[in-house]
């Protein structure tokens, strides 16, 4: 439901684009325009080699400005943020008008807004996400974009992809950015999995080698069986600026090659907005697509159906998980002929190149005009570029510091006034108490780089109140100006660290010892297929009962107070805690619960949904009067209690 809701809403922000100040007619008829220049307007449409006004003689405007629009703004929404450095995505505080905004970021110039409520779940699906969307636009990883016009396309246009934490999340704080960002996706950190089993390459395959997709079909070890939406809803947000750009071969109606072909594998299942959906799987019809949302029309059939063709020819859908989960509407997930068809049995099943070779020959071009913005490979998570470049800009930069953001002057003054800020920046803490951090913590809080640094704004300030009005706003002041607390369980004299561990396969002398404190995060770090368990029984048995870490580089774990006297960490990987990976961890009491017997109190529960969040960005600190009462398992206020 949530997708659909998505793809809804971009469809919309399509249809209210930029456009001309005239109506329609005056704006688009007997002006000489060629196709592209006609399709840039906003309100035209070309056929029959002229441009005719979609809208008759409507208003052609831009309903956000009502200024005259030709085609785009011409430059980013987010303009000189740097979205890449050094293998990783680059974050940053909103600037002035991006309240719906915890941080941002661009991919190639694109934008990216996540909430602070999603920021404040972990940096892991974030960079998850950003991740996708750059192997999206730059899938044979060469630091360039693999389709220049499209990417233009999206970067004048102002797209966004808008990252909430739910339904909830996106529903009180969508919305609130600039006049100018144009047509937006959703895509949420809920349905954000990394080491996900979509990607061939997390189920033991090789991405390029297809003929060794079919081994892997069934294999779900060692990565993540949750469905992972984020590549479907950035290639939605993809696909609209392809149709728009080459809007013969992938317009969104069902007169486009695209269009057609999907039609024609819709056979007679019918549509669920036209009240005559048929389940393709049941037998009672001969179509391998049919969507039975009453709300998807024309349009959004047809994007929804490019999705499932391009991702069923890269291998994404291609397990005996998914092809079942998907068989009432798409039955093609099977990508070649030569390949076994899944799901087993089941009535109109066949690959992609089998049941419709239109869609096969369509999507398994990724190199003429007009088809190089296809994907190739899955997107696994992990963007890995051949080569520096600047993430600012749309275009190869050569000779430049890929650490300096475009237009930024590094500040050799701005440095960070405490040995914590590092940790408290990653808690948090930059949001939660911006008026020591962006001071004291300049560094770590990534303001150092502009003359105007990218302090929270007003709009900030009013999405923290909305995230926590049922809450942690009760009783809540302005953000304190002392520097942030301790994490409960530590004490000054043992301030919070990072531990690096390599996350390897051992020599003959096992992995190095680690000890650490109450507080202190342990970061695993690795190459390959690994993940991070808990070991239930402090050894290689029943590992899958353990708790899951994660299976992405990197993972982290903050010791809890409950850990004191030790915890251990494993890979659940078959063959590979039995081969060395088996890390036990010494955990130091901390002083305040030293000698205390403190056990957990059953009855100790949190009181909202969202405590957890709340606790990560370190309010049962700024706001103990209302978080240690009603979140008091996630301020770890459970244990205290009892002691």
């Amino acid at each position: 439901m949530a997708m659909r809701q998505a793809l809804s809403t971009l469809l919309l922000s399509l249809l209210l684009g930029p456009a001309a100040s005239q109506n329609g007619e005056e704006a688009c008829e007997e002006r000489g325009y060629g196709r592209q220049q006609c399709l840039d307007v906003g309100c035209c449409q070309f056929e029959e080699g002229q441009c005719w006004s979609a809208v008759q003689r409507g208003p052609c405007v831009d309903p956000n400005t009502g200024r005259p629009g030709s085609g785009g703004r011409g430059e980013p929404i987010l303009q000189g943020l740097e979205g890449w450095s050094n293998g990783q995505a680059v974050w940053h505080s909103p600037p002035s008008g991006w309240g719906s905004c915890g941080r941002v970021t661009t991919v190639f110039g694109i934008g990216i807004c996540i909430s602070r409520q999603a920021w404040a779940t972990g940096r892991a699906r974030a960079d998850h996400i950003a991740n996708v969307f750059h192997q999206l636009i730059d899938n044979d990883g060469d630091g360039r974009p693999d389709d220049p016009a499209v990417l233009s396309r999206m970067v004048n246009n102002g797209y966004l992809l808008w990252v909430p934490d739910g339904e909830a999340d996106n529903e009180r704080n969508a919305g609130r950015w600039p006049d100018d960002v144009g047509p937006n996706q959703m895509s949420g950190v809920h349905e954000a999995f990394p080491n996900n089993c979509q990607a061939p390459v997390n189920r033991g395959a090789d991405p390029t080698n297809r003929s060794t997709w079919p081994a892997a079909v069934s294999n779900s070890r060692g990565c993540d069986t949750r469905r992972d939406a984020s590549t479907e809803e950035i290639l939605h947000l993809i696909t609209h600026a392809a149709a728009e750009e080459y809007p013969d071969l992938w317009g969104m109606s069902f007169r486009s090659e695209v269009g057609v072909a999907l039609r024609a594998a819709n056979g007679n299942c019918g549509h669920g907005y036209l009240g005559n959906w048929i389940d393709p799987s049941s037998g009672r019809c001969t179509g391998q697509h049919a969507y039975n949302d009453e709300t998807c029309d024309e349009r959004c059939n047809v994007v929804e159906g490019l999705y499932w063709a391009v991702t069923s020819y890269i291998g994404g859908l291609y397990t005996t998980t998914q092809t079942g989960e998907i068989s009432n509407e798409w039955l093609m997930a099977t990508p070649d002929a030569n390949m076994p068809v899944w799901p087993r049995g089941t009535p109109n099943a066949v690959s992609l190149e089998a049941g419709s070779p239109a869609l096969y020959r369509l999507v398994s071009d990724t190199t003429s005009r007009g088809h190089a913005w296809l994907p190739a490979v899955m997107p696994d998570g992990r963007y890995r570029p051949s080569e520096d470049f600047d993430s600012t800009t749309t275009t190869e930069v050569t000779g430049a510091n890929p650490t300096e953001s475009t237009g930024a002057i590094p500040d050799p003054s701005c440095e960070d006034g405490s040995e914590s800020c590092e940790a408290w920046a990653t808690a948090g803490e930059c949001g939660v108490n911006p008026t020591y951090m962006l001071t004291n913590c300049a560094r770590s809080c990534n303001t150092c780089e502009s003359a105007n640094p990218l302090e929270p704004t007003p709009e900030s300030a009013d999405n923290d109140a909305e995230v926590e009005t049922e809450a942690p706003t009760q009783g809540s002041t302005a953000a304190p100006t002392a520097a942030p607390t301790m994490r409960r369980g530590q004490t000054e004299s043992t301030p919070p660290r990072e531990i690096a561990i390599d996350w390897i396969f051992p020599g003959p002398q096992g992995l190095p010892h680690v000890s650490a404190n109450v507080g202190d995060t342990l970061v695993f770090t690795w190459g390959g297929v690994h993940n991070v368990y808990i070991a239930p029984s402090n050894s290689c048995n029943n590992l899958a009962s353990g708790a899951n870490l994660g299976a992405s580089s990197p993972v982290r774990y903050t010791v809890q107070a409950g850990d004191e006297g030790g915890i251990v960490f494993a890979c659940e990987v078959p063959g590979h805690c039995q081969a060395g990976m088996l890390l036990p961890v010494d955990v130091g009491q901390s002083s305040s619960n030293e000698g205390s017997g403190a056990t957990p109190d059953p009855s100790c529960q949190d009181g909202n949904e969202f405590c957890e969040a709340w606790a990560t960005a370190g309010e049962c600190d700024v706001n103990p009067t209302y978080m240690l009462t009603n979140c008091a398992w996630s301020c770890d206020e459970c244990r205290l209690r009892r002691s």
